[in-house]
């Protein structure tokens, strides 16, 4: 598979990244609600403007994105689960081979689940897109990307 495919494919997680359970309001606050809505509206300027896709194409990408969200954030947070765990084992120096095993086997099939996820997303995506759309998107998402590292570290 070629470059495109996986940069194609970390744009369409990064572009569907949300807050977890942002939408249920009070279950963590009006706070997480309203970052949700932003994250959506810049998910959507990146489309229409940085990609240059028309309303409905942009619309229907969104609608992929959108689909796909909730079982890909269940899968995330299992791998961090797994995560989390094995490191403890491993911060207490544990011996019990068998639930490194279990928590290892754990980890891949939440990876190798995610991975068939994204690409059920990328084959839907690219019903909608065009090669060169699918590589101004991966572009618009790298520099997004930037931008939100920079603003994390401090930068302006």
């Amino acid at each position: 598979m070629g470059s495109c495919f996986w940069k194609v494919a970390v744009t369409a997680i990064a572009l569907s990244l949300t807050v977890p359970a942002a939408a249920e309001p009070g279950r963590r606050g009006d706070k997480r609600a309203e970052l949700h809505d932003k994250m959506r509206e810049h998910r959507g300027r990146v489309l229409r403007e940085r990609v240059g896709l028309d309303e409905k194409t942009a619309q229907a990408t969104e609608k992929i994105l959108d689909r796909f969200q909730l079982e890909r954030e269940k899968l995330e947070a299992q791998q961090r689960e797994e995560k989390k765990k094995l490191r403890a084992m491993l911060e207490l120096d544990q011996n019990d081979q068998a639930a490194y095993t279990r928590g290892l086997r754990s980890l891949v099939d939440a990876q190798q689940k995610l991975g068939k996820l994204r690409q059920q997303e990328l084959d839907e995506l690219a019903k909608v897109l065009t090669p060169k759309q699918q590589a101004k998107l991966a572009l618009a998402i790298d520099e997004a990307m930037k931008e939100l590292r920079k603003k994390l570290r401090g930068g302006d």
